[in-house]
């Protein structure tokens, strides 16, 4: 995992040392199978959105709606729950960017 995150995310994980990047592995790999996140493909992606989100970004008073998500009893797999945790996140990240680009084009602040 440590090269998967250093291959695929490196500006996320620039200054952390293969320690201290494992810690935060480890840390939330534990936070994802407390999900019900155990297959390979979903500890991937929750580790994917750790390294762009934030490490403790499902525990994060910013995003109470990610612990929500991941925890909604309604949906019976916790893949799906993740999956709608992910369209969030990148609907959130498209937002803020056209935000900046409207603001911008207005002439205030990007």
């Amino acid at each position: 995992m440590v090269t998967h995150l250093r291959s695929h995310f490196p500006r996320e994980v620039d200054g952390l040392g293969d320690g201290e990047l494992r810690i935060h592995i480890e840390e939330s790999l534990t936070r994802a199978r407390g999900y019900g996140l155990t297959s390979t493909q979903d500890t991937i992606r929750f580790l994917n959105l750790c390294a762009s989100f934030g490490w403790h970004f499902d525990q994060e008073p910013s995003r109470p709606w990610v612990g929500e998500y991941l925890h909604d009893a309604e949906i019976a797999l916790p893949s799906e729950r993740l999956s709608r945790v992910s369209r969030r996140c990148l609907r959130d990240l498209k937002t803020e960017s056209n935000n900046r680009k409207a603001r911008a084009a207005l002439g205030g602040a990007a």
